[in-house]
């Protein structure tokens, strides 16, 4: 063995002796990790479930209906609140009342056949990177009735983020650090 080699043996050994030694030590260096573990495993969770949204309906047909019940049935999107108007949707999202907006126009139905645009709109609070992805997988939907078939790259709806449209990156991150400092 090197010499370099049988030293830090040497410390080890003598480590592992004060440890048997000092149970308290032995307890902080063993339950300190566990704790961080458990606690960090389970408290920090980014499933996002059950974000407060509202719908702004002008269809008001079945199929409208239908979108917004799957919408719901991800449980990303608890739909408690109707809007009467987009500029309400809007101001509903601008109060941070609600995390998401759908929109649905009165040409729904007809923008549901035109394969070559989104049918609804999803708008969404861009201020969360978290919320702001999820609610972009809502996009991922399958279109609510299904005798329309629609290309597979034609979501069924346009998301719209407001409070970092650019989504970037420095927005989220800049202000946590400063907590963090």
């Amino acid at each position: 063995m090197s010499g370099s080699l049988t030293r830090m043996l040497a410390i080890a050994s003598k480590e592992v002796r004060q440890l048997r030694r000092d149970r308290l030590s032995f307890g902080m260096i063993v339950g300190i990790p566990l704790l961080q573990i458990l606690l960090f495993g389970y408290a920090i969770d980014f499933d996002v479930r059950h974000l407060e949204a509202a719908v702004a309906d002008f269809s008001g047909t079945q199929s409208a209906r239908a979108l917004v019940a799957a919408a719901e049935a991800t449980q990303v999107l608890d739909v408690e609140r109707r809007a009467d108007s987009a500029a309400e949707l809007k101001s509903l999202l601008d109060s941070g009342e609600i995390a998401a907006g759908i929109y649905i126009p009165p040409d729904f139905e007809r923008r549901l056949e035109d394969a070559g645009r989104p049918a609804a709109q999803l708008l969404v609070d861009g201020s969360d990177p978290v919320i702001e992805g999820i609610a972009r997988g809502l996009t991922e939907l399958p279109a609510p009735d299904r005798l329309v078939v629609r290309e597979e790259d034609s979501p069924v709806f346009e998301v719209r983020t407001y409070y970092n449209p650019e989504r970037r990156s420095a927005v989220q991150i800049v202000p946590g650090l400063i907590g963090v400092i």
